[in-house]
């Protein structure tokens, strides 16, 4: 049986090629889909997770106001004296190398031969060596007050003074409205930092300068606290302690690994992303449906084509089951070749893309392709199980007819049959209970039970063509016969000679 069953593989290649197209448009748009969701969330991961390279334990204060979007707080004694205390509690803590307070402020900068000012962030450097993380294209990193790195999208050079203001740093005096005076202060560029694919790096300018001069110009909350360990050092226990020590300070944080801290601040970037895939794969699903309905009707018209042939195979001794397993088989093939070509073209899909985007002026740029073994299998498995499955009840319609019955032309069961009874209520039900789940997938602005409605109303349009399409066109065909002679009456008689095929 598998040399018969390859033999109608090649002799009917060409009949098939509707239903491998649908298969690998379908598994082509899931993989390229699934292909660029890991390779942004890798660019990402590689950027923004840079500052915790080297970072064995983060601790972020719970309710920190001091993050890139917010005020500058408010420099008091007692932040300070919070901030400093917690630092030492972290680095007496064994196993404990460096603590690095993170500190950020807003402030205007003005850098010299451009007009007006420009709104940038500021962060500030570690002074341990084992926590710097900036990659520099040039120049050296701030080490004194004065002193600041810079981005690229900030737009200056090694050597230039920018003009920076500091807004609300000083204290409102008791009984004015008046806005306390900003603080304005001029420093030197000693450094340019290379962002590489941060998402941030083309949206906003960055600024890196000592702690002392980020709490000057208002930033003196800390909003993470990075903590380098010696090497081998017990992750688990560490987390453990520094947790105690945090909680010993009456302090409430969250204290995570520095491989956690960077997936927490890559999904804070790739959030918008995985909800465009999940849409993307909506699509997919769709495609899939598709393609489904094309290998059944494609099966369906084959093995009505040949249900004689079939039907010698069972009288010169094939069993049903063989015969249904030879046709199984062919699907099988089918599938998984269609499938395999689907996957190539996924990849080849993603990887132009990703070069397209890497040029462009992208927010999230993609570096590389990162295609994971998970969505080729994936790819590989939906194509080969659509086929299969759709090829299923094509397969076991045929192989249940008799084999001398199957010898004679055969018709699809009558409307007042029970078969035919049953074929119409269930396409008038999946039809009723589509629309209905489309019109209320609609109306709640829900797209996947509008999906779902529309699936299941597709289903039940195509049970209710195969009782409706056969009489319709021998109708039609009668009526031809009579203006176009000898060659209507022929292709009358041949779309009714096979109900079943002309039904597919």
């Amino acid at each position: 049986m598998l040399r018969l069953t390859l033999a109608q593989v090649r002799a009917h290649v060409g009949r098939l090629v509707a239903s491998c197209l649908g298969i690998i448009i379908a598994v082509a748009f899931i993989v390229a889909t699934l292909v660029l969701t890991e390779t942004s969330r890798i660019t990402v991961l590689e950027a923004v997770g840079a500052r915790y390279v080297d970072t064995a334990a983060v601790v972020t204060p719970t309710g920190s106001a001091q993050t890139p979007e917010s005020n500058q707080q408010e420099a008091t004694p007692g932040n300070a004296a919070q901030t400093s205390e917690l630092v030492d509690a972290l680095t007496r803590v064994t196993g404990v190398t460096a603590v690095s307070a993170e500190t950020q402020s807003l402030v205007d900068v003005e850098v010299p031969g451009s007009s007006g000012t420009q709104f940038a962030v500021v962060e500030s450097v570690p002074s341990a060596a084992e926590l710097q993380w900036h990659e520099l294209a040039s120049g050296r990193l701030p080490t004194t007050p004065g002193e600041v790195a810079v981005s690229a999208r900030v737009g200056a050079a090694l050597g230039d003074t920018l003009r920076v203001t500091a807004y609300g740093v000083e204290a409102q005096q008791p009984g004015t409205t008046a806005e306390p005076e900003p603080v304005v202060e001029d420093v030197i560029v000693v450094g340019v930092v290379d962002l590489g694919s941060d998402p941030t790096a083309n949206v906003q300018g960055r600024l890196f300068a000592t702690p002392d001069q980020v709490a000057a110009w208002g930033g003196v909350e800390p909003f993470e606290f990075r903590i380098a360990a010696a090497a081998g050092a017990d992750l688990e226990r560490l987390l453990v302690e520094i947790t105690g020590a945090v909680r010993e300070r009456g302090s409430s944080a969250a204290v995570v690994t520095g491989e956690q801290a960077a997936e927490l601040r890559t999904q804070a970037f790739t959030g918008e992303a995985a909800a465009l895939t999940a849409i993307l794969l909506v699509f997919a699903g769709i495609a899939v449906l598709v393609a489904g309905m094309v290998i059944a009707n494609t099966f369906a018209v084959l093995l009505a084509q040949r249900i004689r042939e079939l039907a010698l195979l069972r009288c010169v001794g094939a069993s049903a089951r063989q015969v249904r397993r030879g046709v199984m088989s062919e699907a099988a093939i089918t599938g998984f070749g269609a499938s395999a070509v689907g996957v190539g073209a996924g990849i080849c899909i993603a990887a132009l893309t990703s070069t397209i985007i890497g040029q462009s002026q992208s927010a999230i740029p993609l570096t590389g392709l990162s295609a994971p073994p998970s969505a080729l299998l994936l790819g590989l498995a939906t194509g080969t199980v659509v086929t299969v499955g759709a090829a299923f009840f094509p397969a076991r319609s045929a192989t249940r007819v008799a084999p001398l019955a199957a010898l004679r032309p055969s018709d699809l069961a009558p409307i007042r049959s029970k078969g035919g009874l049953l074929n119409l209520a269930l396409g008038l039900g999946l039809f009723v209970t589509g629309v209905a789940l489309l019109t209320g997938g609609v109306l709640i602005g829900d797209v996947l039970v509008a999906v779902g409605g529309g699936a299941l109303s597709a289903l039940g349009i195509l049970l209710l063509l195969q009782r409706i399409i056969p009489p319709v066109v021998a109708l039609a065909g009668r009526a031809a016969a009579r203006f176009g002679g000898v060659p209507a009456s022929l292709a009358a008689g041949n779309a009714t000679r096979n109900p079943r095929r002309t039904a597919a």
